[in-house]
């Protein structure tokens, strides 16, 4: 399967992404957070796209084998403080607990069955898939990571 102009942004972040995820090696937060960028921008950037084809589903991939992968590549990375209440509750808010790698398990997951579509089925399909959870899902976790990282490179 080809991309096309227009989507070549939304695969390669998410190569990128995957790829900076998964692999071993020394990793500096300043080095993750433009990867977190690269992944916003191409989905403001990346054209509304679908098709009406009855494509097969992503196959499921296995969550603890992709977080193994993930912890083996920052095993240094932990849980972190989230307010419970943003917008209300001001100064009263509670404490939730987040995880740096279940945010970047979770989107590696997400971004790997992306990548299937892009192999098996149509750039359409592959956007539609990469859009779509963007809105229900990885978004929350890109920015929470994003978070997490801006702490830790201030040595919070």
């Amino acid at each position: 399967m080809t991309t096309t102009r227009l989507t070549q942004p939304v695969h390669d972040a998410i190569t990128v992404f995957v790829r900076y995820a998964t692999e071993l090696g020394e990793k500096a937060p300043y080095e993750f957070l433009p990867i977190c960028d690269l992944l916003l921008a191409a989905y403001h950037s990346c054209p509304d796209l679908c098709d009406d084809l009855d494509w097969p589903k992503p196959p499921d991939l296995e969550y603890s084998e992709i977080r193994s992968e993930v912890q083996r590549a920052f095993p240094d990375y932990g849980l972190y403080n989230l307010p419970e209440h943003a917008l209300t509750h001001i100064a009263e808010s509670g404490v939730m607990v987040g995880d740096a790698l279940d945010d970047i398990t979770d989107i590696v997951r997400d971004f790997r069955r992306i990548l299937w579509c892009y192999d098996h089925t149509s750039e359409a399909d592959a956007v539609w898939h990469f859009r779509i959870g963007y809105m229900s899902h990885w978004a929350r976790h890109v920015r929470d990571l994003q978070f997490y990282l801006i702490r830790l490179e201030e040595g919070d």
